[in-house]
């Protein structure tokens, strides 16, 4: 299903003589602005694509973006009823993360994590006495993994 090794070199490759139509793709999927992702580093982050994500985490993340809220996986009928006990999936119970140490770090350009919704997901866990730290960089998905600025690296390490 993934592609062969060969065809890893090329997305790399491909990146490297072709950066403007790389970079249209990042803005569409993950930052608003692909600068403030380290180009070198991409090449070596395209050339291991795809990874770090299965397909039922996509289905997943799908899911949870049409049907607008905070679920376990849909299974379908049949297996939700054996699973949950119920043919739909119920919410994750998120009122249970009490007293539990979280810190978020939010990318307002993020396209895959909606600065909206995080924002929803802060609040809410603020309220149980859970989050530890919260801040907001002007940063996308991408920018988080390879960066040319490491400032939120620095805000981990603080944490640590």
């Amino acid at each position: 299903m993934f592609p062969a090794s060969s065809n890893r070199k090329s997305a790399a490759i491909f990146q490297t003589m072709a950066p403007g139509l790389c970079n249209f793709g990042i803005k569409l999927l993950a930052d608003d602005n692909p600068k403030e992702v380290n180009q070198e580093s991409l090449n070596g982050f395209m050339a291991h694509m795809p990874a770090g994500s299965s397909f039922k985490t996509i289905k997943h993340y799908k899911q949870l973006m049409k049907a607008k809220q905070f679920e376990y996986f849909n299974y379908g009928k049949m297996v939700n009823l054996e699973k949950y006990g119920q043919d739909s999936p119920p919410l994750i119970p998120l009122e249970n993360i009490t007293d539990f140490p979280i810190a978020i770090f939010a990318g307002v350009e993020d396209k895959l994590a909606a600065i909206d919704d995080v924002r929803w997901l802060k609040d809410v866990l603020t309220s149980q006495n859970s989050v530890i730290f919260y801040e907001e960089y002007m940063i996308g998905h991408l920018t988080f993994l390879i960066p040319n600025n490491l400032k939120h690296f620095k805000d981990i390490c603080s944490l640590l």
